[in-house]
């Protein structure tokens, strides 16, 4: 009987937290489909990352898109020496898909050439359509052929499973306010204002505010640093609003949660402008990551 070599593929991501317990999911999902797959899932940020790569030696390596400035470097490196095929996944939504001022946003300022990446991978065909035009306009797509579409992977079949909310102190708490208040008068918000804790090296660090490298860097720092000090008072705006709200309909049960980014910072800072909105009895404060379907 011939024996079959097993299909190798190399899936880096950027952000364990979030994406981890996704690409477990399809590794065990394309696992069943083809028994042949030998799926292993790397860290960017490991130091190991690239020796880990080369002694796997893939045959193709899944990523997240190439936005911030030097993204795609390891991807060179690796595609060169290890003749793989590249796909990157598009794995955050994103809005105002065909709002030119948002380029930057959504198709990123790093700068590699049409025959880096093989296929690119969005949630939407819409999104598909506007970013994928706008990269292959840019010249980092070769062919519009190479552009697919799919559904978050989180509405996928093989994730059908209770979030991870379901246990633990959070999760009695939220059972026990929703009871309380009804389903129908408790309201989600989400925040993200990260940026408003952003200082000059944070922004440079980042490195997908705009290119640290062109002749007019010193400006485009100054400006993002005005944008974070706006971003601030906006975000000052929105908690007066919520405590505003609040107070106004004792009755509905006002649940926040900040998004995992600004918890890493406010633990940095020692600080965390949203605490004051927990000495509301209706509010529910949540800085933990965790699961919100």
């Amino acid at each position: 009987m011939e024996k079959i070599e097993p299909k190798k593929v190399a899936i880096v991501i950027n952000h364990p937290d979030r994406d981890m317990p996704v690409f477990e999911a399809i590794k065990q999902e394309m696992s069943c489909l083809d028994p042949h797959f030998d799926v292993r899932i790397y860290e960017t940020r490991s130091p190991t990352v690239c020796v880990d790569l080369l002694r796997f030696r893939p045959d193709t390596i899944v990523s997240y898109p190439y936005t911030a400035k030097g993204t795609c470097h390891l991807f060179y490196v690796m595609k060169f020496l290890l003749e793989c095929k590249l796909i990157s996944y598009r794995t955050e939504g994103a809005y105002k898909i065909n709002d030119p001022s948002l380029q930057y946003t959504n198709n990123g300022i790093d700068v590699y050439g049409p025959s880096l990446v093989d296929y690119e991978i969005f949630w939407g065909p819409a999104t598909a359509k506007h970013i994928g035009e706008a990269l292959h306009h840019d010249n980092k797509l070769s062919s519009l052929d190479r552009v697919f579409s799919m559904g978050s992977p989180a509405f996928e079949r093989y994730l059908a499973k209770p979030p991870k909310i379901t246990e633990g102190k959070i999760a009695d708490d939220l059972r026990r306010l929703v009871s309380e208040y009804s389903l129908n008068r408790s309201i989600l918000f989400v925040t993200d204002f990260r940026s408003a804790e952003y200082g000059p090296d944070d922004i440079l660090r980042a490195r997908d505010w705009f290119d640290p490298e062109s002749p007019n860097a010193e400006e485009l720092l100054a400006e993002a640093v005005t944008a974070t000090e706006y971003i601030k008072r906006y975000r000052g705006k929105w908690i007066e609003e919520m405590e505003r709200a609040a107070q106004e309909n004792p009755d509905a049960l006002f649940i926040v949660k900040s998004h995992p980014v600004e918890n890493i910072i406010f633990r940095r800072k020692g600080y965390n402008p949203y605490e004051k909105l927990t000495q509301l009895n209706n509010v529910y404060y949540v800085s933990e990551s965790i699961d919100i379907l």
